[in-house]
């Protein structure tokens, strides 16, 4: 499958259970503010035990690395952990409420069940939501949305193509609010010949505050 255009949300960026109005000036998801402090969010959330692997949070094949732990889940150290795209920078912290598949409720909103949310905390601040769903509960949670923080969003496209041909667009909307960013990407999940409900062409959520966030690297200068 081919992107015509590249991911909005990186470049933005580098429900209805929420919390807040419509006219607050931060983003909130189910309460958590961009913005909130990691002791706040640790005792506010879901206090609870699970058993997961620390291996693969959402399986047990190392006994050794079998136990359990309180939700919601954060750690400094996991590379390995479901929504970790890379090594924590330092003062970085990600935590996720539901890190075992039996925890529905603490993934459910506005009437679906997210894949996955991961929350990222900078120096003990929130500083990003990520939000994953199957593809086909998009309009649901669109609608949501669109109901919490208004229709003064920017709306682009994404295309995509299959192998035999077919071409279709995936939406995506995006509000902001000083630093911070509210970014809902379609995906290619509810094209032609896709199976919208599978976690593999997922729809995305992105809540960011640029402010919070860790200081972009540098790139290293060019020697030639």
């Amino acid at each position: 499958m081919k992107s015509w255009t590249p991911c909005l949300l990186l470049l933005l960026t580098s429900g209805v259970v929420f919390g807040q109005t419509a006219a607050s000036p931060l983003f909130d998801f189910k309460g958590n503010f961009l913005g909130m402090d990691l002791e706040t969010f640790k005792t506010t959330n879901n206090q609870e035990t699970v058993w997961i692997n620390t291996g693969d949070p959402n399986k047990r094949q190392d006994k050794k690395k079998t136990m359990e732990v309180p939700t919601p889940f954060c750690t400094d150290t996991m590379h390995e952990f479901p929504g970790d795209d890379g090594d924590l920078e330092p003062g970085e912290v990600l935590c996720n409420p539901a890190p075992a598949p039996v925890n529905h409720r603490y993934r459910t909103f506005a009437g679906i069940e997210a894949l996955q949310i991961i929350y990222r905390f900078y120096r003990g601040k929130l500083y990003s939501i990520n939000i994953t769903i199957p593809a086909g509960d998009y309009q649901i949670v669109r609608s949501a949305f669109i109901q919490k923080y208004g229709s003064n969003f920017t709306a682009h496209s994404q295309g995509f193509q299959n192998a035999f041909g077919a071409s279709w667009s995936g939406e995506v909307l995006s509000w902001q609010r000083n630093n911070q960013f509210l970014v809902m990407v379609e995906g290619s999940g509810n094209g032609p010949g896709q199976n919208a409900f599978n976690g593999i062409n997922v729809s995305s959520i992105g809540f960011t505050d640029s402010s919070l966030g860790p200081p972009i690297p540098k790139r290293p200068a060019t020697d030639f």
